[in-house]
């Protein structure tokens, strides 16, 4: 973890090579009022201010040392990491997907992603999609009633969204991290592996993990299939 305040920290160590506060400092020990000559001025400094300004700084110091960033984990924050693999899953929607009809539902990051080359996304208002299991309990999400956006198009996930959470827009007023999987638990994950949905592109890294041998990073889009939400009255 680095220093709460590492920018200042270097402020600091400015500060102490300043030819006026070297002579401050240094004579600590004489009790006798100061006078420094500096930008052509004199300065009149006396010993209890000299003192009062050496501890001031030595604690200030101490505490940045002792002070740390909690990590985003504890926060409950989200991952902000974008990989080649979403880069080059991103690219080909842009390339491959009809940018004036289609409307795709992902994280915080891979929607601005989207967004920045010309995509309609959810704007990261689908919370119960990510972390369901049955399709009952979130096609109106799909369908985007209530939302300020039309009917889901596609879907894009990656390794991210999977393993450490889904960073979604405020539910409840909060900006809220929902999990697809843990441990024990991959179902809300799963379904996407079954209609409606349709793995139409897949893009993932040569380098595997070492724990599970799959690829260590991948991005997938999901194409919804309406005609099967029609098809067995799916609707709201």
């Amino acid at each position: 973890m680095y220093p709460l305040a590492i920018l200042a920290t270097l402020g600091i160590g400015s500060f102490f090579s300043d030819p006026y506060f070297k002579v401050l400092f240094s004579k600590l020990k004489n009790k006798k009022k100061l006078v420094l000559k500096y930008k052509g001025k004199s300065i009149h400094i006396n010993h209890k201010l000299r003192v009062v300004n050496a501890v001031f700084m030595v604690s200030l110091m101490v505490s940045l040392a002792l002070s740390v960033y909690p990590s985003f984990e504890a926060l409950d924050q989200a991952w902000e990491e974008i990989s080649q693999e979403d880069m080059n899953t991103i690219e080909w929607a842009g390339l491959n997907l009809d940018k004036n009809t289609t409307v795709i539902a992902s994280d915080h990051r891979l929607e601005r992603l989207a967004e920045s080359d010309g995509l309609n996304t959810t704007k990261d208002e689908t919370f119960k999609l990510w972390f369901s299991e049955n399709l009952s309990d979130y096609v109106d999400e799909l369908y985007g009633v209530g939302k300020n956006y039309s009917r889901v198009t596609h879907i894009i996930i990656d390794d991210t969204m999977k393993n450490e959470g889904v960073h979604t827009g405020p539910h409840n007023g909060i900006p809220t991290t929902v999990y697809m999987t843990n441990e024990t638990w991959t179902a809300a994950y799963d379904k996407f592996k079954k209609q409606p949905f349709e793995l139409i592109y897949r893009n993932e890294s040569m380098d595997l993990d070492q724990l599970t041998g799959e690829p260590k990073h991948w991005t997938e889009i999901y194409k919804i299939n309406w005609s099967y939400l029609e098809l067995f009255n799916y609707t709201i």
